[in-house]
């Protein structure tokens, strides 16, 4: 593949988050997931898994669970501000149901060899204490966001679902060895989406003497 085939792939990719009818094929899905395992990964423990969900009792099921949760924040919030954004962004939360495939991705964090004795010194910083896997699972994400471009499909990485994450967890019943890194909907984009602005590279490259 040239880079341009390359760059086009990602200058098409979109967030999407409506979905038309349509299934997603077996072969569709095992192919995004064939992405996905190709992705670095810290010292290449491959420390992911990827539940996919297409039954729609399933996925009706984590909705509600999203949906109580932010209820139950909802309640606590007496400032109309905290109500205004809560009400604002809460369609975010749930659209994830609608796809007709639901990827919930999972990693399982591994203690860096480096933390302990990082941590023992008394130099462990912020940076070096980020989950190295975690990041991991998210270059798998963005091979699997990709993939799905590439195969005409639409998806989206959402983690404010994650608000539910215990729910979640209960009804997929998740292994605790297992964070939950993000819900990957997957599905026909009901329409096309618009793009986004980007910043010039001017303002975000910057090359030193």
């Amino acid at each position: 593949m040239s880079i341009d085939s390359l760059l086009a792939i990602i200058r098409e990719r979109r967030s999407i988050r409506e979905f038309g009818p349509g299934e997603v094929t077996d072969k569709e899905m095992r192919l995004i997931v064939e992405a996905a395992r190709h992705a670095p990964s810290n010292s290449n423990r491959q420390a992911w898994k990827f539940l996919a969900v297409r039954n729609r009792d399933t996925r009706m099921r984590l909705r509600g669970a999203v949906e109580a949760k932010l209820r139950s924040i909802r309640e606590k919030a007496a400032d109309p501000e905290q109500l205004a954004i809560l009400d604002q962004f809460g369609p975010y939360l749930t659209f994830f149901a609608d796809a007709p495939l639901l990827f919930i991705v999972l990693y399982k964090r591994s203690p860096s060899f480096l933390e302990p004795l990082l941590k023992g010194l008394d130099a462990l910083t912020p940076e070096g204490s980020f989950s190295a896997e975690g990041f991991s699972a998210a270059m798998a994400v963005q091979n699997m966001l990709l993939a799905a471009q590439a195969l005409g499909l639409g998806a989206c990485c959402t983690t404010a679902p994650l608000i539910a994450a215990g729910e979640i967890r209960d009804i997929l019943r998740i292994p605790p060895a297992y964070v939950i890194a993000s819900l990957v909907p997957v599905g026909r984009p009901l329409r096309p989406a618009p793009s986004q602005p980007r910043k010039p590279i001017a303002k975000i490259l910057e090359v030193l003497p």
